[in-house]
C-alpha cells in the first residue's frame, strides 16, 4: 500500500529521504518517501549498500531491469562514449575497427560499434582507447566498468561470447578523430586519474579552455561538494588552478597558454602604437577573443612573472616606455586645450579634426595619449570630455542631490546649461562609472556620490 519500491546498490554518492530523483532512460522524476537499507528503516543510504526506495510517482509497469536512478542534475544519456578497452588474453581472434558488439554495463545491455582510436585491430591481451557508439542512448558515468560479447574475426566460435571489457573514461557524446595525439593524450590522462579525486578534478579542468563553475565541476567529476571544496582550496593554494571573479575555475596550463597569447598581442599592439601606455582590457579581449574574467587571470599571472606592466589599467610588456614624436607632442597640447575650452560641449573625433584642420588619424592618436594620461575621457556617443569638465559635472550632480535625493535628466541638463545632445552622454558616463544610478529618466546617488555626500 506504499506504492512502488525499487531496489539496487548506489555506485556513487548518497541518497536521502525526501530527495528528488530521476530514472533513466525516460527521465521519470519522483521523490523518495521512504527508505530501507538491509531491511532497516533509515534516513540516508550510501554507495555500496543495498537500498530499497519507496517512490510513489513511479509506476511499476514503466520500470525495467537495467534502468538507472540518479539526481536530476547529473543524470544524462549518451550515444557515444570513450573507453579503455581490453581484449581477454584467451580470446580467439581479433576485434576489428567498427566491429559490432554487445555491451553489458551495470544490469543493462545494448548493441554498440567499437571504433578503435589507436590502431585498426585489437588483439588478445591488448588494450586500446576506443569509442563505443551505442544503438540507442543509455545512461552511463565515467569510471563505470563494462563487458563486451562478440564474434571475433578469425575466431573459431560462431556465437556471441565474452571477449573483453573495460572502463568508461569520457562522455563527449561526439565523434572524435582517430589517432589524434592530443585526444589520445587527454584520454590516457583521464584513465590514469580515475580513482584519484584530485587527479580527476585536475584532468577535467585541463581539458577546458574556459573556466568551469563549481556546479559544472560537481557534475563532471561526480564528487560531492564536501569532497570538491577542499580540493579546489588546495589547487588555489599550490597554484594548480585559480578562481576567476566570475566564480569559474581555470587550470594553470590554460592560464599560461592564454598568457603567452596575450604577451604576443601586447608586443604587436605597442609596436603599432608606440605613443600609447599600453592596451586596455577591452582591447585585449577583442584581440584574444576571450572573456574578460579569463583575460584578467592571465594578465595577473603575467604581472606576477614580471612579463607585463600595468599603468592606469593599461597593459604593456615589462619595461615599455611610450615614444612620442615632437610633432605629436605639439598636437597633444593643442587637442588638450581645444577639448578643455569646449567644456560640457564634448566633441566627437570628427568635430575636433574639423576645428583644428588635422586628419582624424592624427587627432585620434593625440586623444588616446590624453586618455592614457587621464586628461580626457571617452563618453557615450563617441564624444570626448575633458577631466576638468567631468569634475564640474560631478559637482553639479552632487549639488542636485543635496537639494533632492533624486534628479531628472532635464534637471541635470538645465544645471549644466547645455542641450540634451551633450547632457545625456555625460550623464550616461556618470552611470557607467557608478557615480549615479539610473532608473528610467531619474538618477540616484551611486557609491562615489554617496561617499561625497557623507563627507559634506
Amino acid at each position: 500500500g506504499v506504492g512502488t519500491v525499487i531496489t539496487g546498490v548506489p555506485t556513487h554518492g548518497s541518497v536521502r529521504r525526501g530527495d528528488k530523483v530521476c530514472m533513466l532512460p525516460g527521465r521519470l522524476e519522483g521523490r523518495i518517501r521512504g527508505m530501507q537499507v538491509y531491511g532497516e528503516e533509515v534516513e540516508q543510504g550510501f554507495s555500496g549498500e543495498c537500498v530499497a526506495l519507496n517512490i510513489p510517482e513511479f509506476e511499476a509497469d514503466s520500470l525495467r531491469r537495467g534502468m538507472v536512478l540518479c539526481a536530476p542534475e547529473v543524470g544524462f544519456e549518451y550515444e557515444i562514449v570513450e573507453a579503455e578497452l581490453t581484449l581477454l588474453p584467451e580470446a580467439e581472434g581479433v576485434l576489428k575497427h567498427a566491429s559490432e558488439v554487445q555491451v553489458h554495463i551495470g544490469t543493462a545491455f545494448t548493441v554498440a560499434r567499437v571504433y578503435l582510436l589507436e590502431a585498426d585491430k585489437l588483439r588478445p591481451g591488448e588494450t586500446q582507447v576506443s569509442q563505443l557508439r551505442f544503438a540507442k542512448p543509455i545512461p552511463v558515468v565515467t569510471g563505470e566498468r563494462f563487458v563486451i560479447r562478440a564474434m571475433l574475426s578469425g575466431g573459431i566460435n560462431r556465437y556471441l561470447t565474452t571477449v573483453g571489457g573495460g572502463c568508461i573514461i569520457g562522455t563527449r557524446n561526439a565523434r572524435i578523430k582517430r589517432r589524434s595525439p592530443e585526444v589520445l593524450s587527454q584520454l590516457q590522462q583521464r584513465r590514469a586519474a580515475l580513482g584519484n579525486p584530485e587527479a580527476w578534478c585536475e584532468c577535467i579542468l585541463k581539458e577546458y579552455r574556459s573556466g568551469l563553475s563549481v556546479d559544472v565541476l560537481l557534475r563532471e567529476t561526480l564528487l560531492t561538494k564536501a569532497e570538491l571544496t577542499p580540493i579546489l582550496s588546495k589547487f588555489e593554494e599550490v597554484g594548480v588552478a585559480r578562481c576567476a571573479p566570475t566564480g569559474e575555475w581555470v587550470h594553470r596550463s590554460r592560464i599560461r597558454e592564454l598568457g603567452g597569447s596575450i604577451a604576443s598581442i601586447l608586443d604587436k599592439y605597442c609596436a603599432r602604437n608606440p605613443h600609447r601606455l599600453g592596451a586596455s582590457l577591452e582591447e585585449i579581449c577583442v584581440e584574444s577573443g576571450r572573456e574578460p574574467a579569463l583575460v584578467e587571470l592571465a594578465l595577473n599571472w603575467l604581472k606576477e612573472e614580471g612579463l607585463v606592466q600595468e599603468t592606469s589599467r593599461l597593459f604593456a610588456p615589462a619595461g615599455w616606455k611610450p615614444k612620442i614624436a615632437d610633432e605629436l607632442l605639439d598636437l597633444i597640447e593643442l587637442v588638450d586645450s581645444e577639448v578643455e575650452s569646449l567644456g560640457f560641449n564634448a566633441p566627437t573625433l570628427e568635430e575636433i579634426a574639423n576645428r583644428l584642420q588635422r586628419s582624424s588619424e592624427k587627432i585620434l592618436r593625440a586623444l588616446m595619449v590624453l586618455c592614457d594620461r587621464g586628461r580626457v575621457v571617452r563618453i557615450p556617443d563617441e564624444r570626448y570630455l575633458h577631466v576638468t569638465a567631468l569634475e564640474k559635472a560631478k559637482n553639479t550632480a552632487i549639488n542636485l542631490f543635496r537639494h533632492s535625493i533624486v534628479f531628472t535628466t532635464m534637471d541635470f541638463r538645465d544645471a549644466l546649461g547645455v542641450s540634451r545632445k551633450y547632457a545625456i552622454p555625460i550623464l550616461d558616463y556618470l552611470d557607467q562609472i557608478r557615480f549615479t544610478v539610473r532608473n528610467g529618466n531619474k538618477r540616484t546617488p551611486g557609491v562615489a556620490a554617496k561617499s561625497r555626500l557623507q563627507k559634506g
